[in-house]
């Protein structure tokens, strides 16, 4: 039996894969994708793709609630992709000091925080926020 072919997911994608699985479990992403080795292809690939300090550093530190987040450590800045229980950026401010990205709710329902992989420039941070996931890019700082 010939195996599926491979194809590269975006970080946007690495993301939403990992949720799914584990909201639903790796069985049910296979049969959504309707095919029953393509989660364990996934999971490898997912593995493969994020260096080994930026999975060490995507665990969140003891937050007040735990925050779903992919951190990249890319050659010139850090990606970070997170899934925020929320339905408007308004209500959010960002912000890193010591290299502990902050992400608050406005109103104080919530505070986040995850350690950075690198050291980077706050001055050039980058944010989107479009169906509950928010994406910050930051440059490296230059050591």
């Amino acid at each position: 039996m010939s195996q599926p072919p491979t194809r590269t997911y975006t970080p946007e994608e690495r993301h939403a894969i990992r949720r799914a699985v584990l909201r639903s479990g790796p069985g049910a992403v296979a049969r959504m994708l309707g095919n029953p080795t393509i989660a364990a292809q996934v999971a490898r690939q997912l593995r493969a793709d994020t260096p080994a300090p930026a999975r060490q550093s995507a665990a969140p530190l003891p937050p007040e609630r735990a925050l779903l987040v992919d951190v990249f450590d890319e050659q010139d800045e850090v990606l970070v992709v997170a899934d925020l229980p929320i339905a408007e950026d308004s209500t959010l401010q960002v912000r890193v000091e010591h290299n502990i990205l902050h992400i608050d709710h406005t109103n104080g329902q919530a505070t986040y925080r995850c350690k950075l992989p690198a050291q980077v420039d706050t001055s050039t941070l980058q944010q989107k926020f479009h169906n509950g996931i928010l994406e910050m890019r930051l440059r490296k700082s230059a050591a």
